[in-house]
């Protein structure tokens, strides 16, 4: 996602200004009793990929492992050996194929000592050179990194000129190719697959024909149509149209549309816009807007699945619930291109004279809007009913706040419904006092919160744990938020276990930082919190807060073990790989005794 700075930046290098051949990425350790996990990786890779992607990539993963033997350098390990494979689009090392560059990480040994893996000690097509246990020395890894770096320029000098030519076939000439396909065959339907397959046999051209336009999905569509001026029946608003743009403008062609069109019976409004599929980079154009099907993976049939690397599903422009429709003929317009690499914003609006205005909750730019008027001390309140096509939950802001209205507009694509007055039981809104609990050292997943309430305008305050032992959190929050790792386990006393130093091997600025979340010490305060009208939200393993509350919740994903004991349910009994799942809220509301 090009949200930040820094991966705007980085996609301007790779995919506007320089375009490099191949992406070279030092990473972390590989598995265990291995030094380096590197190409070719595991199925599946994703089907969006050109063949010749796939078999470049296994080119520069063969230069890199002869290398290392050719040094009588061991530990090499591919395919089946790693939990890597080239599905997912979304990291440094996976979203380049998508640009026909190749791509790829090399995790390599970094530890004292090797784990001894038995298992890797016989050589086999994964693990061609095994290496045995012995001490190893930040040296090795720097000789190995060495020796890595040397056999990609070796093959970058040798085969530049194959590189170079093979994009050029990927995206010239493949793409000229679409109307010669007539459909794949995708795993989601294997029935209809075999039925293919024995339709070929037989060569009855009508019935394959049939079974393509009933069953199996054309992947050659010629372009995609997004909606960017019409709300979406979800009420996804425009900003979040532009913000889908904002994703693929640094790599691909776009085209906007000046002027309302009419095609196969659908009108378009002006201000939509068409991503064309002829173009280069097509892969990475389909798999933001196609849903993707991930094969059923299995270590045997009727056996546990094999979990996916990553995301299995993602499809950018479900999750965003922008309107995007599939065009499968060619077709032509008022179209203008959008140049190329420039980052879109929303269009901007005309604040009509009114005494008020409303804005509509479902936008999420509404919140930054929301904010800046709270910080100005202007006065916003949340209606308590429909109201001018809104729903209940909408923000009123009397004219006190137009020029700050008049801002968003502009700047956020946020369109205020001027109203005569406000609304009759809405409720004025306060700005929370909001705690984000942290670590000394930092923690990512609170980082990333830190991140989006800076860009959403959220007052915030870190909170550590000697502000919380210390009690009287009333007095300084409303609100206390636990992202990750902090809380104790159920059935333990301390929190995380990360190692920290002593207080006089610090500056002494930090010294409020330092300390762990403890079941005699900070609990107690956090009940007191919460009982004097507090709120605490927590995310991930900090959950298990509810335990120590004494809550009446339990996990539903155990099973009681043969010792009495619950245990983890196994992968075989549940198991959800990382896809886009549909969720249903149940509100549940407990109260703690005193």
């Amino acid at each position: 996602m090009n949200n930040m700075s820094e991966s705007i930046n980085m996609s301007r290098q790779q995919y506007i200004e320089w375009i490099p051949q191949i992406i070279y990425n030092h990473h972390q350790s590989g598995p265990a009793g291995t030094v380096v996990a590197g190409p070719p990786y595991r199925d599946p890779f994703n089907h969006v990929f050109d063949p010749l992607l796939t078999t470049s990539l296994d080119g520069v993963g063969a230069a890199m492992i002869n290398r290392l033997h050719q040094e009588d350098r061991p530990g090499y390990t591919r395919l089946g050996g790693s939990v890597f494979s080239s599905w997912w689009n979304g990291g440094l090392r996976t979203t380049p194929y998508y640009q026909y560059n190749r791509d790829f990480d090399r995790n390599y040994r970094q530890s004292y000592t090797f784990l001894c893996a038995f298992e890797r000690l016989i050589p086999n097509n994964a693990n061609p050179y095994p290496i045995t246990p012995q001490e190893w020395k930040f040296k090795n890894s720097i000789d190995y990194s060495v020796s890595l770096n040397y056999a990609i320029l070796n093959h970058a000098v040798r085969h530049g000129d194959e590189l170079l030519y093979n994009i050029y076939l990927m995206v010239e000439i493949r793409s000229n190719e679409e109307k010669k396909i007539l459909g794949r065959c995708i795993p989601k339907m294997p029935k209809q697959s075999k039925m293919l397959s024995k339709l070929l046999k037989r060569k009855q051209s009508k019935k394959m024909k049939m079974l393509f336009s009933t069953g199996i999905e054309q992947v050659y569509q010629l372009s995609f149509m997004i909606l960017c001026t019409k709300i979406h029946p979800k009420e996804i608003h425009v900003a979040t149209s532009c913000r889908l743009i904002k994703q693929i403008s640094l790599q691909r062609s776009i085209f906007e549309c000046v002027d309302q069109i009419r095609n196969f019976g659908k009108s378009y409004p002006a201000g939509s816009y068409i991503v064309k599929t002829a173009q280069a980079f097509r892969p990475h154009v389909i798999d933001m807007f196609e849903p993707q099907d991930h094969p059923n993976d299995f270590l045997y049939p009727g056996g546990p699945p094999i979990r996916p690397y990553d995301a299995a599903g993602w499809t950018l422009a479900y999750q965003m619930g922008v309107e995007v429709d599939r065009i499968m003929e060619g077709f032509d317009g008022p179209f203008v291109r959008v140049p190329y690499g420039e980052i879109q914003s929303p269009p901007s609006f005309n604040l009509a004279n009114s005494s008020g205005y409303l804005l509509d909750a479902r936008s999420n730019n509404v919140f930054m809007v929301v904010n800046e008027l709270l910080q100005a001390k202007i006065n916003v309140f949340r209606t308590s009913s429909d109201q001018k096509g809104l729903p209940m939950g909408s923000f009123y802001v009397s004219n006190a706040g137009k020029k700050i209205l008049e801002k968003a507009a502009k700047e956020y694509g946020v369109k205020p419904v001027a109203i005569s007055g406000q609304p009759a039981g809405s409720k004025e809104i306060k700005p929370a006092r909001i705690g984000l609990f942290d670590l000394y050292g930092g923690s990512m997943p609170s980082g990333w919160v830190r991140w989006m309430m800076e860009q959403f305008q959220f007052p915030y305050q870190l909170v550590f744990t000697k502000e919380i032992d210390g009690g009287q959190l009333n007095e300084k929050f409303d609100v206390l938020v636990f992202i990750g790792p902090g809380i104790p386990p159920a059935g333990s006393a301390g929190g995380i276990t990360r190692s920290q130093p002593k207080a006089e091997e610090i500056d002494p600025a930090y010294h409020h930082m330092l300390g762990s979340i403890s079941k005699s010490a900070s609990i107690p305060q956090l009940k007191s919190f919460l009982q004097s009208g507090g709120k605490i939200i927590t995310v991930g393993a900090a959950t298990s807060l509810a335990y120590h509350l004494d809550l009446p919740v339990s996990n539903a994903l155990v099973e009681m073990g043969s010792e009495g004991k619950e245990k983890a349910l196994t992968g075989e009994k549940y198991y959800i790989p990382g896809s886009v799942l549909e969720c249903l809220w149940t509100i549940l509301i407990l109260q703690t005794m005193e």
